[in-house]
């Protein structure tokens, strides 16, 4: 078994670096302007650096104009360094005019507002055509909710990839349970039901509900806590809604089977985000419901980050290039 590991590793990794060779070998274009009129850092976690390198090089001789680097080429260096961005516009820049656009993600943008390095859109909404009617308003809030602080819209959403509860159909008919389910009482409820064993040999071959251990501050969150208690520097786990949320995540769990893989087919629900509805699960009779909620709402949360959006900063400092 070891030796097939690395076999693999090592095919692998040279189809990477062959494809990288690849690429490199592709005609060339103008080169890349040196102080280019957007600057990106793409924040990449999955290929490795020299097929990456490949890859931007490529994209930044083709689009002089704008220049990608990665965020393993060009990584912050230390946690001070990390905590000293807050105060600067956060890698994506444009510059030259009289004001800088941003790009960031929904949680950063209270950070922002506070440190009085953003400019409000109210008024572009109320003089524009695009009007915040037509941002799309689901069961829970509008979509600009993400964006609203303090009273006012500081940027515009973009990308989101919130969480949310694919259900396999097959299983819920099987089970007899009406869908959607909505809260977390329906939601164990309906796992329950769906625990079964349905080819008899006395183990328990179908189960009702999975999530990704990384994902148990949905049940905080919806509990209506913070995940920590700033004011008294204290963790909220043990409080009593903390304790409430983790019995539900433990009740949750034992109608689980031991892995997280939908497209196994074995689970009538799982918690997952909503860009695996793009093909991932296609051979399953599945729908999508609402992240199910308790006292308060997480479906802004997603993918760890929030909602991607874009807005406008106040010029009060000349940027420099990182």
């Amino acid at each position: 078994m070891k030796e097939t590991s690395n076999r693999r590793n090592f095919l692998k990794t040279a189809g990477l670096a062959g494809l990288g060779l690849a690429l490199q070998s592709l005609p060339s274009f103008p080169a890349v302007i040196k102080v280019a009129k957007i600057r990106l850092r793409l924040r990449q976690y999955y290929f490795n650096d020299y097929l990456m390198n490949s890859l931007l090089n490529f994209f930044n001789r083709q689009n002089g104009d704008i220049q990608v680097i990665s965020s393993y080429t060009e990584p912050p260096q230390t946690w001070g360094e990390e905590i000293a961005a807050i105060d600067t516009v956060p890698d994506y820049l444009t510059r030259g005019e009289e004001y800088e656009l941003f790009l960031a993600h929904s949680t950063e943008l209270a950070n922002m507002v506070d440190a009085d390095m953003v400019e409000p859109l109210d008024d572009c909404f109320a003089k524009g055509s695009l009007k915040t009617e037509d941002f799309h308003i689901s069961r829970y809030d509008s979509v600009l909710a993400s964006t609203t602080y303090r009273g006012k819209i500081w940027a515009v959403p973009i990308v989101a990839d919130p969480y949310t509860l694919f259900c396999n159909m097959n299983i819920f008919r099987k089970a007899g349970v009406e869908f959607p389910v909505t809260t977390w009482d329906e939601t164990l409820a309906a796992a329950r039901k769906m625990v079964m064993d349905t080819d008899g040999d006395g183990q328990t071959n179908i189960f009702g509900f999975s999530q990704c251990s990384f994902q148990f501050p949905l049940q905080i969150l919806t509990h209506g806590l913070p995940l920590v208690d700033v004011k008294n520097k204290r963790v909220t786990f043990d409080s009593d809604a903390g304790v409430e949320a983790l019995y539900l995540y433990s009740q949750l769990k034992r109608c689980s089977p031991p892995h997280v893989e939908f497209e196994r087919e074995d689970m009538g629900m799982k918690i997952s985000v909503t860009s695996n509805a793009f093909g991932r699960y296609k051979n399953i009779d599945h729908r999508i419901g609402p992240l199910p909620q308790g006292v308060a709402r997480a479906n802004s949360y997603g993918d760890s980050d929030g909602a991607l959006v874009v807005g406008i900063r106040k010029n009060k400092k000349e940027i420099t290039d990182a």
